[in-house]
């Protein structure tokens, strides 16, 4: 969807979030800082998820 929209680095860029969290994951679980590491990770995507269907939405209605 986001290359639909015109917004393909967004995707790009959460492929690259993803995998750092994946590389990183035994040093985030042993943190005492791991929910907020992944409390904030969840809000990226969400964020992202948001402003990927608003503009799909509003280039369906254009």
């Amino acid at each position: 969807m986001a290359d639909r929209t015109g917004r393909g680095e967004l995707g790009t860029a959460l492929v690259e979030v993803a995998g750092c969290l994946e590389r990183m994951s035994y040093d985030i679980a042993v943190s005492e800082y791991s929910a907020i590491i992944l409390r904030r990770a969840a809000k990226l995507v969400g964020t992202v998820e948001g402003l990927v269907e608003r503009e799909a939405k509003l280039a369906v209605l254009h």
